[in-house]
């Protein structure tokens, strides 16, 4: 199990727990087990998925079935605007600590060959634009 603490804001903090009862619930609602599975449905909907994430983490850290009652995903919302409004680094930790709870370390390498795919990417996109800019 993964333990995270995250500050949301200069005065609060919230602790949120990654494990097999995460990766359950996550299960019933068609996220799959495998590592590219779940890489699918985070970058489909990165959002809803960090908020999903942030709900079940705090709940798992509480009394995990019972607070699925009490804390709502509207709330998950509310807190992650607030911690990305303080933090981007902050919120990714969510992602980070889920997927290193479920998948291992292994998971840290398809991270970093993920966010380099992604920075090449952008960079390619960006000088295609530049090129068209300046053709015109």
């Amino acid at each position: 199990m993964e333990k995270l603490k995250i500050a949301v804001n200069e005065s609060k903090s919230i602790e949120l727990h990654f494990g097999s009862w995460v990766m359950g619930q996550l299960a019933k609602q068609g996220w799959g087990y495998d590592l590219s599975g779940v890489l699918t449905k985070i970058a489909s909907n990165p959002f809803e998925s960090m908020a999903t994430l942030l709900h079940l983490g705090l709940c798992s850290a509480q009394k995990k079935s019972q607070s699925l009652n009490e804390l709502s995903l509207d709330d998950a919302y509310d807190i992650l605007d607030e911690i990305g409004k303080n933090s981007e680094d902050e919120a990714m930790k969510i992602r980070d600590a889920f997927l290193l709870s479920a998948f291992g370390e292994k998971v840290l390498d398809a991270l970093k060959n993920l966010n380099e795919d992604e920075l090449e990417k952008s960079e390619e996109a960006s000088k295609k634009k530049v090129v068209k800019m300046k053709s015109k």
